[in-house]
């Protein structure tokens, strides 16, 4: 029995495994490449792993079919590399990242008119619950206290606290750049 296909049901070394793939696929550094084949000398156990994906890869290159390239590939490839790499005038670079930035700034406007329109839908749920709160609680303070208050004076006073909240609000976005739900 061979000791080298014994120890390679074990695994490669941990240290190594990732290193002796990029060595079967030959995209192992130079310098790493010498200090890998040391160890291999030395492993069983890399050198079994080693033997069984050379293996695998040797029975799938055998059992894939070999894909052609259609004619004038390679050309097409090297005319597209060459447009891509060409470097640009500065006027089409320009009015490319002017587009690209009108484009950014327009979301970015999406995003904060739906951003507003939910900040005054959950502004004014709370600046409406605490005009109820506020208008159905008045008269029983205004008795409670002694004022006496008609009761259309109570709503005006309500509507007032409301048009008050309302406004310190708009005001507080105003200041802060969210843009205005009036503009």
């Amino acid at each position: 029995m061979n000791t080298d296909l014994a120890c390679a049901s074990l695994g490669p070394c941990e240290e190594y495994e990732f290193e002796l793939v990029e060595l079967i696929d030959g995209a192992l550094a130079p310098d790493r490449e010498n200090v890998v084949r040391q160890h291999l000398d030395g492993c069983a156990r890399c050198r079994g792993f080693e033997r069984q994906m050379r293996a695998v890869d040797a029975s799938l290159a055998a059992a894939l079919p070999r894909v052609q390239l259609s004619p004038g590939f390679e050309a097409r490839l090297d005319a597209r590399i060459a447009q891509v790499s060409r470097p640009q005038n500065h006027e089409s670079a320009r009015a490319q990242a002017e587009q690209e930035y009108r484009g950014a700034m327009a979301a970015l406007r999406r995003g904060l008119a739906w951003r507003t329109t939910l900040n005054a839908i959950a502004t004014s749920a709370v600046v409406g619950t605490l005009a109820l709160g506020i208008m159905t609680t008045l008269p029983y303070v205004s008795n409670a206290l002694g004022l006496g208050l008609p009761l259309h004076r109570t709503w005006s006073f309500g509507v007032g606290a409301i048009a008050l909240a309302g406004g310190l609000l708009a005001a507080r976005g105003v200041r802060h750049g969210a843009p205005s739900p009036f503009a």
